[in-house]
């Protein structure tokens, strides 16, 4: 109940903030065209930009924390990368898996 009430309270205070932007950009430049939409989504659109960034470098913060080494990391994916594929030449679905390191 305390998360739906977050979101209601975040989505209110989102469309407050909206439309006073909205009418401030239509009271400066008035309304011979949609400014006041153009500049929220110019805006939002950047704001979204700068959160997504924060997230992805946090996701990548932690990924590096628990591999200790980016370097280890890459390894590992390469590897499955390139013999992924040819595990399942043989259609031996265990094998392959086996052959990988997932299944012991």
């Amino acid at each position: 109940m305390n998360q739906l009430l977050a979101i209601a309270f975040g989505g209110a205070c989102g469309a407050v903030l909206r439309f006073l932007l909205s009418s401030g950009v239509y009271q400066w430049l008035g309304r011979g065209f949609p400014y006041g939409t153009l500049a929220v989504n110019i805006i939002g659109s950047f704001l979204l930009g700068m959160l997504t960034e924060a997230l992805i470098l946090q996701r990548l913060a932690i990924a590096y924390e628990k591999t200790n080494r980016i370097e280890d990391a890459k390894k590992a994916y390469m590897r499955i990368r390139d013999e992924f594929p040819r595990s399942f030449q043989g259609r031996d679905v265990e094998k392959s898996l086996a052959t990988l390191g997932v299944l012991d």
